[in-house]
C-alpha cells in the first residue's frame, strides 16, 4: 500500500472546496443516511458499515451502523487513523482480506481500534470527478470479498451522492428563493421611501409591476435548472457546469435588475439633494479615459471633442458622471467592431451640450417613443443577445431632468445613434 505520494489528492483545494460546500460535515446524523449504512451492513453481512467524507486531516463519519464508543460520539479519527483515506487517494475500492497480513496497513490504529481486520471500500465520487470519501464495511475476522459484493456497495455509494447532490440542490433552490424574498423586500422599501412624492407613487406602482415581470424569466430558468440537477443523476460535469453557470447569469440577472430599481431610488431623491459646481469638461474627459479599454477590446475607434476650457453646470457629480458613463457604455455595447464612438462637449449660449455619436445598430423610428419608459428594452435581430434590464436610459433622463436638462435622442437604424443631454451653465462664480 503506498504512502504519501498522493497525499495532494486529500489536499486538494477544489476538491476540499467541494466537500465543504455540500455542508454535510459536522452536522447531525440523517435518517436517509443511516437507513443507508444499516442496509450497506445487512447486505455486506458485516456488523461495522461506515459512510465516511474525508477532510483534509481527518475522517468524519457522516453516517455509521455498529459503530462503538468512543467514535459513535466523536464520530471522526484522525486521517491516518483509518483506511478511507487510501480509496480517496487513488479513487478505486479497496479491497483488504486481512489488514494484519499487510505490512502497510497492520499497525494502522483502525485495525485494533475499530477491530478492521477486513475491509471493503468504494469511492464516493461527486459529478465534477472528486472522490469525497468512501462507503465501508469492515470486520473482525479475515474475509474473502466477492466481485458481487463490491459492486452492491458501488451501487449504493451512488445513490449515497445522489443524495448529497439532492440536497445541495434543493439549498441552491431555496438560497435562490430567499434572495427573491430579499429582492422583494427591497422593493418594498422603495415604494415606501417614495410614498411622500406624488410622482413617484406613480412610478412605484409600474416598478414593482414591471420588474415582477422581468425577474419570472431569470426565476424560470433557476427553477427549472435545479429541477433538471435533482431529476437527472447522469449529467456529466460539463452539463452540471453549464446548468450552475446558468443559473448564476440568471441569478445576476435579477440582482442586476433590483440594483438599478435601487438606482431609481436614489435619483427620485436627488430633488432633496444639494447640488454642486462641477466641470463637465473633466467629467466627460475622465469618462473617455475610462473606457478606452473597452472600446479596444471591442475594437472600436473612440474619440473626444471638447471646448477648450472648463465647463461649469450645477448637479451631483456622482449622479450626473452615472447619467454620463450609462451613455457611453450604451455606445460601446451596441456598436459592432469596426465601429466609432465620439465623446462631444460643446457650449453655446447659457447652456452645454454633451452627445455621444456612434455607428451602431441603431433603432427603428417606430420605438424611439419607447425608449425612455422604465424596464423598456427595445430588441432588434441585431441586439437579441445584448442583456440589459430597461432602466438605463430612464435613469440617465430622470437625473438630468433633475439638474433642469434635456435629453437629446436622434437614430437612424443601421446607421448608428446620437445620444445625449442639455444643461444649463452654472452661474459665474463671485469675484473672490
Amino acid at each position: 500500500m503506498a504512502h504519501g505520494h498522493h497525499a495532494s489528492v486529500i489536499t486538494d483545494p477544489d476538491r476540499l472546496a467541494y466537500l465543504h460546500s455540500l455542508m454535510l460535515l459536522d452536522t447531525p446524523p440523517e435518517e436517509v443516511f443511516d437507513r443507508l449504512t444499516s442496509l450497506a451492513a445487512r447486505v455486506l453481512s458485516t456488523p461495522v458499515a461506515l459512510l465516511t467524507l474525508v477532510d483534509a486531516n481527518r475522517h468524519y463519519f457522516k453516517s455509521f451502523f455498529g459503530l462503538h464508543e468512543p467514535f459513535a460520539t466523536t464520530r471522526e479519527v484522525d486521517l491516518k487513523s483509518a483506511f478511507c483515506h487510501h480509496v480517496v487517494e487513488s479513487g478505486k475500492p479497496l479491497i483488504i482480506e486481512d489488514a494484519r497480513q499487510d505490512p502497510a496497513l497492520k499497525d494502522n490504529p483502525v485495525v485494533t481500534a475499530l477491530n478492521a481486520i477486513a475491509y471493503l471500500g468504494v469511492p464516493l465520487r461527486a459529478p465534477p470527478g472528486f472522490v469525497l470519501g468512501a462507503l465501508c464495511g469492515l470486520q473482525g475476522e479475515p474475509r474473502c470479498w466477492q466481485v458481487e459484493e463490491v459492486d452492491i456497495l458501488e451501487t449504493l455509494a451512488q445513490m449515497a451522492i445522489s443524495e448529497f447532490e439532492r440536497q445541495r440542490e434543493q439549498r441552491l433552490r431555496l438560497e435562490a428563493e430567499e434572495a427573491l424574498l430579499r429582492h422583494d423586500e427591497m422593493l418594498q422599501k422603495l415604494a415606501r421611501s417614495n410614498a411622500d412624492l406624488s410622482q413617484a407613487l406613480d412610478l412605484t406602482t409600474d416598478i414593482i409591476r414591471i420588474a415582477g415581470h422581468d425577474l419570472r424569466s431569470p426565476l424560470s430558468v433557476v427553477t427549472g435548472f435545479v429541477q433538471l440537477l435533482r431529476e437527472e443523476d447522469e449529467l456529466t460535469p460539463e452539463e452540471r457546469g453549464l446548468a450552475f453557470d446558468s443559473l448564476d447569469s440568471a441569478i445576476n440577472k435579477m440582482q442586476s435588475i433590483v440594483d438599478n430599481i435601487l438606482s431609481l431610488e436614489r435619483v427620485e431623491a436627488l430633488a432633496q439633494r444639494r447640488t454642486e459646481r462641477i466641470d463637465l469638461r473633466d467629467m466627460v474627459s475622465r469618462a473617455f479615459q475610462e473606457f478606452q479599454p473597452a472600446a479596444q477590446e471591442r475594437q472600436l475607434q473612440l474619440s473626444l471633442s471638447l471646448p477648450e476650457t472648463p465647463v461649469y453646470v450645477e448637479g451631483d457629480y456622482a449622479y450626473l458622471a452615472e447619467a454620463l458613463t450609462n451613455l457611453v457604455g450604451n455606445a460601446i455595447k451596441y456598436t459592432p467592431a469596426g465601429g466609432k464612438v465620439e465623446l462631444c462637449l460643446s457650449v453655446a449660449s447659457s447652456e452645454t451640450r454633451f452627445e455621444v455619436r456612434d455607428t451602431g445598430f441603431g433603432i427603428p423610428e417606430t420605438e424611439l417613443d419607447r425608449l425612455f419608459i422604465p424596464f423598456s428594452r427595445i430588441t432588434t435581430e441585431e441586439t437579441a443577445g445584448i442583456e440589459g434590464t430597461g432602466l438605463g436610459l430612464y435613469l440617465v433622463k430622470s437625473a438630468i431632468e433633475r439638474f433642469g436638462g434635456q435629453m437629446v435622442v436622434k437614430s437612424v437604424y443601421g446607421e448608428g445613434s446620437v445620444f445625449g443631454f442639455i444643461l444649463p451653465l452654472a452661474p459665474e462664480e463671485p469675484p473672490q
